[in-house]
C-alpha cells in the first residue's frame, strides 16, 4: 500500500493514531509506536514528494 497509495497509508495511520489518542481504540504500546513510525516515515516522503512539484 505504501508504494501503491502512500496518502491513504498516512491518512489511515493518522485516523487509527486519533482514535487511540481519544481513547476510543486500546493500542499495544508497540502497535501505537510502529504507527508512529509509519506516519513520520510517511510523512517524510510525501513532502520530499511535495517539494518537486
Amino acid at each position: 500500500m505504501k508504494e501503491v497509495n502512500p496518502w491513504a497509508l498516512h491518512r489511515i495511520t493518522e485516523v487509527l493514531l486519533e482514535a487511540e489518542q481519544r481513547g476510543l481504540w486500546n493500542a499495544k504500546p508497540e502497535t501505537k509506536q510502529e504507527l508512529q513510525k509509519l506516519f513520520m516515515e510517511i510523512e517524510g516522503e510525501l513532502e520530499g514528494c511535495s517539494d518537486l512539484t
